[in-house]
C-alpha cells in the first residue's frame, strides 16, 4: 500500500514512475489502467481522469438528492436560520437552472472581500468542468464528468450553491459587524474560517493530507463530513478567546 501511495504522491506532482512503480499499479489496478498511464501524454492528466472516473459511483449516489441542507450545512444553518433558508431558495433555483447557479457564485464572488477569506482558506467549492482541483469539489461529486449526465449536474449545483452561500453569506455578515473592530490582520478571522469551513460539511484538514482524503473519497463517504462533529466541538474550546467563534458557536 506504501508503494502505491508513494505512486500516487509522484503522479500528482508531475512526475514519471519508474517501471517497478509501474508495476505496482499493475498488480494492484491491473494492466489496462497501467498501460493508460503509460500511454497518457500527461501523466497529471492521466491521474485525473482516474480520479474523475473512481469518483462516478459516488456521485451517482448522490444524485437528485438535496440533503446537503439537513445534512452537510446542518451546523451553520442552525446558528444562522435566515442565511440557511434565503441559501436553501437559491439552491432550488440552482437546481432548476443554469444562470441561477452562475449568478449565485458571481455575487459570492464579486463582493470586495471574497479574495481575502478565499486566500486566507475559506473553501470555495465548484462541480463539473468548472473544477480546477478535485480537492475543490463537493465531497458528494468528486468528478469533473457530472456535466454529461442528467439529474447529476443540476444535483451538484446545488449542493455547491448551499455550501458555499452558507459559508461566505455569514462571513460576509461578520465581516460587516466586525470588519472595523478586527481588521483582516486579526487572527480571529482565521479561527472563523476553520469553523466556518467545519460547520458547512469541510472537515478542516492539513494541507498536506488534502490529496490523501481527496483518495479517500472515492472508498469512504465524505470523509472530510465525517469529521465534522468532532470539529464542531474541538474548534470552539480551542478558540475559546476569539469573539468570532464565541458569538458563531453560541448562536
Amino acid at each position: 500500500f506504501n508503494m502505491v501511495r508513494l505512486v500516487f504522491d509522484k503522479l500528482m506532482k508531475g512526475g514519471i514512475p519508474t517501471k517497478g512503480e509501474f508495476k505496482n499499479l499493475e498488480n494492484v489496478f491491473g494492466w489496462d489502467m497501467a498501460e493508460a498511464i503509460k500511454r497518457h501524454g500527461s501523466l497529471e492528466k492521466a491521474w485525473k481522469v482516474f480520479l474523475d472516473v473512481t469518483g462516478m459511483p459516488k456521485a451517482l449516489k448522490a444524485t437528485a438528492d438535496l440533503s446537503y441542507t439537513l445534512r452537510q450545512v446542518i451546523f451553520a444553518g442552525a446558528g444562522e436560520p435566515k442565511t440557511w433558508g434565503k441559501a436553501f431558495g437559491t439552491q432550488v433555483k440552482a437546481f432548476a437552472r443554469q444562470p441561477w447557479y452562475d449568478d449565485a457564485l458571481k455575487e459570492i464572488r464579486a463582493h470586495p472581500q471574497f479574495n481575502y477569506f478565499h486566500k486566507k482558506g475559506l473553501e470555495f467549492t465548484q462541480v463539473g468542468k468548472a473544477i480546477g482541483k478535485l480537492a475543490q469539489a463537493e465531497e458528494a461529486y468528486p468528478t469533473r464528468l457530472a456535466d454529461a449526465i442528467p439529474i447529476m449536474k443540476q444535483s451538484g449545483r446545488a449542493a455547491a450553491t448551499i455550501s458555499n452561500k452558507m459559508r461566505y453569506d455569514i462571513a460576509y455578515k461578520y465581516w460587516e459587524m466586525f470588519g472595523d473592530l478586527y481588521p483582516e490582520s486579526s487572527p480571529y478571522w482565521d479561527g472563523l474560517i476553520k469553523i466556518l469551513n467545519a460547520s458547512t460539511g469541510r472537515g478542516v484538514v492539513p494541507r498536506s493530507l488534502v490529496p490523501a482524503f481527496t483518495l479517500l473519497n472515492r472508498v469512504l463517504f465524505s470523509p472530510r463530513f465525517a469529521l465534522t462533529p468532532f470539529q464542531m466541538i474541538y474548534y470552539p474550546l480551542k478558540e475559546i478567546k476569539n469573539p468570532l467563534v464565541r458569538r458563531f458557536a453560541m448562536r
